[in-house]
């Protein structure tokens, strides 16, 4: 449930009260516009979970109270919000400071998150890429005290994910490092080549496609990062019902198109995967 709207009226005596209670422990979301700044007083760690559906706003506000300097205690003039935000609306001008505005995070919760994503960062290299001199994966202390040294860092803003290809690039020079990719052939019949299409077009390029009189053969490769999630999505589709047939080695390290020859099949330029 969110707190009942009502008008942005509010006694100078409860503002001070309220602000001062709730200054302990809060994470400001602050809002610039061209002439006024705009601040809510939040539950650290909740506004992520509110902008992704997953609490209502009751559950994150510490105080219903839009500020102009939060750390003073002011409060933020009633003309200027409803100037702002163009309603009276409180419930709707705190929703759009919290859809809109930039979380401050302390510093401790700032380097705990570093902390937390330069895990995640050193796990997803070492799960997707290999040292081409021996074709295993780095190990993980290995690859952390590289970046540790490196000029990488990590910004605790962005996903794991988006940061991983400017990790590996500051580590050249450190480290040895070359994607590793899976190669095999996907044989699938005729009822599940529509409704498996977008899963091997996400998670594989396809090398090659060859129709049968039961269906189709797909030589793909992909990513081992996404092995797991390719399983997962054919069996949830085909109830286990196809056929994963790994190339000699199963890991192979990125290299020029290879074609295992024969067949009537149509070799494929490599697709990314993603695309159609």
């Amino acid at each position: 449930q969110r707190p009942n709207p009502e008008r942005l009226e509010r006694t100078s005596d409860s503002i001070e009260a309220e602000s001062m209670s709730s200054k302990g422990n809060t994470s400001l979301v602050r809002l610039k516009t061209k002439q006024h700044n705009f601040e809510v007083a939040t539950k650290p760690g909740t506004v992520k979970k509110w902008r992704e559906g997953k609490l209502g706003l009751d559950n994150v506000l510490v105080t219903d109270v839009i500020f102009s300097n939060f750390t003073k205690g002011d409060r933020a003039r009633t003309a200027d919000v409803t100037s702002a935000f163009e309603t009276e609306d409180l419930n709707e001008c705190m929703e759009r400071i919290l859809r809109e505005g930039t979380v401050q995070v302390s510093a401790a919760e700032k380097r705990e998150e570093i902390v937390k994503k330069k895990k995640n960062i050193v796990y997803l290299i070492h799960k997707n890429f290999i040292n081409p001199k021996t074709n295993q994966p780095h190990p993980t202390v290995r690859i952390e005290t590289a970046l540790d040294g490196s000029k990488f860092r990590v910004d605790p803003m962005k996903e794991p994910e988006q940061q991983v290809s400017g990790a590996v690039k500051a580590l050249i020079g450190v480290l040895t490092l070359k994607k590793s990719t899976i190669e095999g052939t996907l044989v699938l019949t005729h009822k599940y080549v529509g409704s498996c299409s977008n899963i091997v077009h996400s998670k594989a390029s396809i090398l090659r496609e060859d129709y049968t009189s039961e269906g189709i053969k797909w030589r793909l490769e992909l990513s081992p990062g996404d092995f797991d999630d390719f399983q997962s999505g054919l069996n949830k589709v085909t109830k286990g019902d196809y056929q994963w047939i790994p190339s000699s080695g199963g890991v192979a390290v990125e290299d020029d198109e290879k074609d295992d020859g024969g067949g009537k099949g149509k070799k494929k330029k490599k697709k990314k995967k993603g695309g159609k």
